[in-house]
């Protein structure tokens, strides 16, 4: 029997989602310091702070479900693509983050996530000609404003966490498919996240995922045993 506190079944997803708004400003510095040397350097490159708090607290985050949760100790290594895996370990993860959100997903096949924060965009209708395939060009341009930024940001992060979940990043372009495409797929599955009005979020994985669960994640460090909170990276 397995010793993991946290257990995943084969065809289900386990996503957590992570506040800042909810994180006294004072744990960030405790959070870093139990990054990974690499990841230390990571975050040093951000020039400000609320982007750098951001990545600190996603990959502190990935640390304690990883070996807290999990109860692994893994090696993060990156495939040709720069896709994060675990070796030797048959959980794959994904994730994304934005402005105060974080969101860090889990299954036993390969999955992306994505999320992002809904704001105005000047230059919409040009994301639109350039990041979706012309099936869903048509579709967005028959709405009113107020509906067309709500369906692409849909639609954007679903297609970001398509791409994600192939492990391909930037080198398959949005516009290259449909999302229609996929949905009559049936190796596919996708799942818009219910969070609230401010953010978009969704999970892609090509199996057969048949259920979807999420939680949210407080991080106090008062409540972590931080002489867990350490892994090896390559």
């Amino acid at each position: 029997m397995s010793s993991n506190k946290f257990n995943l079944s084969d065809n289900e997803i386990t996503y957590w989602d992570i506040d800042l708004e909810n994180i006294d400003p004072s744990h960030f510095i405790n959070f870093y310091h139990l990054l990974s040397d690499k990841n230390k350097t990571r975050a040093s490159l951000f020039a400000k702070d609320k982007d750098r708090n951001l990545f600190i607290t996603a990959h502190f985050a990935l640390d304690f479900i990883l070996e807290s949760l999990f109860e692994i100790k893994p090696i993060v290594l990156t495939d040709e693509h720069g896709k994060p895996f675990i070796q030797n370990y048959p959980i794959h993860f994904n994730l994304s983050h934005t402005d105060k959100r974080v969101i860090l997903s889990f299954s036993k096949q390969a999955l992306g996530v994505d999320i992002e924060k809904i704001t105005p965009l000047q230059d919409l209708d040009l994301l639109i000609e350039h990041s979706m395939h012309p099936d869903e060009i048509r579709l967005l341009m028959t709405l009113d404003p107020s509906q067309k930024i709500r369906l692409f940001y849909s639609m954007w992060t679903k297609k970001e966490a398509v791409v994600k979940a192939i492990g391909l990043g930037m080198r398959k372009e949005l516009n290259s498919f449909s999302l229609n495409s996929l949905t009559e797929d049936a190796s596919w599955k996708i799942f818009e996240l219910a969070l609230d009005d401010k953010y978009s979020a969704a999970i892609a994985t090509r199996n057969t995922a048949s259920s979807i669960i999420g939680y949210q994640l407080r991080l106090p460090t008062t409540a972590l045993d931080v002489r867990r909170l350490s892994r090896s990276i390559r």
